[in-house]
Parts: structure tokens; C-alpha cells; sequence
């Protein structure tokens, strides 16, 4: 998630030759930012439908994340059909409910990493912690070692 963010930050999708790669990387890139809201409000939605006294239109509105939830799976369940057709891939009924029933949880797992990269970034926490990054593939100029503020994504500078 944190890899998403540095990348949409440092602006190179803004270079693409078309608007139409541009806005879809955009939101392919922002998507930790959506998954980390949706994360917040699902639960603490679902929590004020049920146990809050409002006007029947609020409680309707309190269960639209839930809604949107819903047609996210409907949605993955349509592109797993595609995606096993294109393929000539077999699948069972089973591959369809076990993608239905662990849905959630997988969103679950998105939400929380999508929240926890966007606190660190937040905090200006931007090394990564389980994938060592040394910059190998880039090219140096000079000898020297890079600076924080030269590994720093395009618009962070002032956050180290």
C-alpha cells in the first residue's frame, strides 16, 4: 500500500500519453486512500444503523458502505467468471463461494495495511519494513550515498 502511495505522490503517472491512463492510474494508485476510508466507515456505519435513533432516510444512508460492499463482491464474483472463461480455466461452485465467503475478510485485511500505510505517511514513517529497497536498479551520478531528501518521493521533501 505504502508502494502505491510513494508512486502516486512522486508523479510519474502524470507523464502518460493519454487522460484516460492518467485518470486510471490515478485511481489505481489511490486506491489505499478509498480502501482506507471505506475501511473506517463500513464498521462504524453499520454500528450507527443499528444502534442509533435517527430518521429512517439516515439509517438508510448509515447502510450505503455495506451496500457498496455488497457490489464490490458481486463484482469481484463477475470478473473471477470472466477471468476463468478467458482462460478456459474449470472452476466449481465452490470456487465461487469460497471467493464470496472470504471476501470480506480479504477486504478486511486490504483496509486495515490501506489505513496503517496512510497513518505512516501521515507520521512521514515512508521506509518500507519488510521489503529491503536499496535503489539497485537506479543509477547514482556520484559516488555518494543518496540523502533522505533525495529518496523522498516528489512532494515530500518538506515531510523529512
Amino acid at each position: 500500500m505504502l508502494g502505491f502511495i510513494q508512486v502516486l505522490l512522486k508523479g510519474d503517472w502524470r507523464d502518460l500519453p493519454t487522460l484516460r491512463q492518467r485518470l486510471l492510474a490515478l485511481e489505481m494508485l489511490a486506491m489505499p486512500f478509498f480502501q482506507a476510508l471505506a475501511g473506517l466507515l463500513l464498521p462504524t456505519s453499520l454500528l450507527l444503523a443499528v444502534v442509533l435513533r435517527a430518521p429512517v432516510t439516515l439509517v438508510l444512508l448509515y447502510w450505503l458502505p455495506l451496500g457498496l460492499a455488497v457490489m464490490l463482491v458481486v463484482a469481484e464474483q463477475a470478473a473471477f467468471q470472466e477471468f476463468r472463461r478467458a482462460y478456459g480455466l474449470r472452476a466449481t461452485w465452490v470456487d465461487s463461494v469460497r471467493l464470496v465467503v472470504g471476501a470480506p475478510f480479504y477486504q478486511l485485511v486490504l483496509s486495515a495495511a490501506a489505513l496503517r500505510a496512510t497513518v505512516r505517511l501521515a507520521r512521514g514513517q515512508l521506509e518500507w519494513e519488510k521489503t529491503t529497497h536499496l535503489g539497485a536498479h537506479h543509477t547514482v551520478p556520484t559516488p555518494r550515498e543518496p540523502g533522505p531528501r533525495e529518496l523522498a518521493p516528489r512532494g515530500l521533501e518538506g515531510a523529512l
